[in-house]
């Protein structure tokens, strides 16, 4: 896979992809190729679909991270061998949406009653009832916030 993995480095440089990204879209290239023992220049529809049928059955990836790989491969194939064919059928699986855990009163009150430095414990307070990230608390300057 060396000239091809050659040619989608330049590529993905050319895009703009991050190192990290440009790493991981290579190293499924060669898992792809690996796979299968030969280049993915050589593989048809049916056996991009059998290995995707692998990572997700028997890999038992999440799905943010077959979504990666899915990305990876479909630059790959559209990018640097300009084949749509191979991709158009392929589908991103959907995102499955976790509730949030939420605190009942009992909870939230403890939390706040072990909490003795009263900075922390102001700190604590606003971020649970205004509902604010950790991040945005943190960004938090005196000017956001209106004591009247």
């Amino acid at each position: 896979m060396g000239t091809l993995r050659d040619r989608m480095l330049v590529d993905l440089q050319l895009s703009g992809a991050k190192p990290s990204t440009q790493r991981a879209y290579l190293r499924e290239a060669e898992n792809l190729a690996r796979y299968f023992h030969k280049s993915p220049e050589q593989l048809g529809e049916d056996e991009l679909k059998a290995y995707l049928l692998h990572l997700m059955k028997e890999r038992h990836l999440s799905e943010g991270t077959f979504r990666f790989y899915v990305a990876g491969l479909k630059f790959l194939y559209r990018r640097t061998l300009k084949r749509e064919w191979a991709l158009e059928k392929i589908r991103y699986p959907r995102a499955k949406r976790k509730l949030p855990v939420v605190l009942d009163l009992t909870e939230v009150e403890s939390l706040f009653s072990v909490t003795k430095n009263l900075k922390h414990k102001a700190i604590l307070i606003l971020t649970y009832s205004s509902g604010l990230r950790v991040s945005e608390t943190a960004r938090l300057k005196l000017t956001d916030i209106d004591s009247k």
